[in-house]
């Protein structure tokens, strides 16, 4: 009988690894560059907490797509720091769309144009615009 649970749990066990492998091998956009971006940003709350120019109903309108949907899954799981932060921010500084909106504005540069083009949106792309815009500004000043 203990033998037969012993194998039970090693089987479980394997299933979740073989999920979580799967998950991880699937994502799109998942390198070591944008896993080192990834646990690095999430030491900087700041970055979120002080991110121009987006507007509440921007935020609000964010829909996460299924191949961002499987990146966010992934890199929570290779960074969980980023997971960490997250809950720390939403809902008490931002809802989470705004928290991976954030996210796929900055990341956007670190991806090859492939992941690039299935990890954005056109509303990624103008708040990016916005956000490279202002801070051409700031270097301007």
């Amino acid at each position: 009988e203990l033998e037969s649970d012993q194998f039970q749990n090693f089987t479980n066990i394997q299933k979740s690894e073989d999920y979580y492998n799967d998950i991880i091998d699937n994502a799109t956009g998942i390198t070591e560059e944008v896993l080192a971006f990834a646990r690095n940003i999430a030491h900087h709350p700041e970055t979120w907490l002080d991110f121009p120019l987006l507007e509440e109903d921007e935020i609000d309108d964010f829909e996460i797509s299924e191949a961002q949907s499987e990146h966010i899954l992934a890199v929570e799981l290779l960074a969980p720091r980023l997971a960490a932060l997250r809950i720390e921010l939403c809902p008490v500084h931002m809802s989470e769309g705004h928290f991976w909106m954030v996210y796929f504005v900055l990341l956007h540069s670190r991806l090859n144009k492939h992941d690039a083009d299935s990890l954005s949106s056109p509303q990624l792309v103008e708040v990016r615009i916005r956000w490279m815009q202002e801070l051409q500004k700031q270097v301007e000043e």
